[in-house]
């Protein structure tokens, strides 16, 4: 009896172990979520006036790019709105950081499947400012698979639309880009 007893109380012990790690799990995943694509924000360079990127800046961006196509897409709205909201008083930064974030999405959507039809429409890119030139993409171009800036930063607010909806709209519009083969 003694060894029945000792049995249902470590299978008790392991439901209990895998219930409070399943319940962690949940609670602390979207802290962890929020924490991983906050950093990966704060780690991609400014988009420069002038169209040039240092590798290094580009092995960021890219980096990023993985971290925020791996992540659920309600993390990632929250994770961009909270990174802009933080510069929302500041005009002149909250243009920088934009910046940031559109050369982000241009990384993470094929957005160049578009260009030859917004070209032949007069299309915008999906609520991109007009006033920031109506940045048509792609803003990155590729070379044998290895990315270029198209145009510099204009310095400028760029997005007309809160940031969640330009990031749903991008999602439900373009595909995933392969980041899986980039020559740097």
């Amino acid at each position: 009896m003694p060894s029945l007893r000792k049995a249902v109380v470590c299978v008790l012990a392991l439901v209990a172990a895998l219930w409070a790690g399943s319940l962690a799990l949940r609670l602390l995943g979207p802290v962890y979520a929020n924490w991983r694509l906050s950093r990966a924000l704060a780690k991609i360079e400014a988009w420069p006036a002038a169209p040039e990127y240092t590798a290094s800046a580009w092995k960021r961006l890219i980096s990023a790019a993985r971290v925020f196509q791996k992540s659920r897409p309600e993390f990632v709205e929250t994770a961009l709105t909270s990174h802009l909201n933080r510069f929302a008083t500041r005009p002149e930064q909250l243009a920088v950081e934009q910046g940031k974030v559109f050369l982000l999405l241009c990384m993470m959507f094929e957005l160049e499947q578009e260009e030859g039809a917004q070209a032949r429409s007069g299309r915008a890119s999906v609520a991109v400012s007009e006033g920031a030139g109506g940045w048509p993409s792609p803003v990155i171009l590729w070379q044998n698979g290895k990315p270029t800036l198209k145009a510099g930063f204009p310095g400028k607010p760029l997005f007309t639309q809160p940031i969640a909806d330009v990031f749903t709209a991008y999602r439900y519009r373009y595909k995933h880009r392969d980041l899986s083969n980039i020559k740097l």
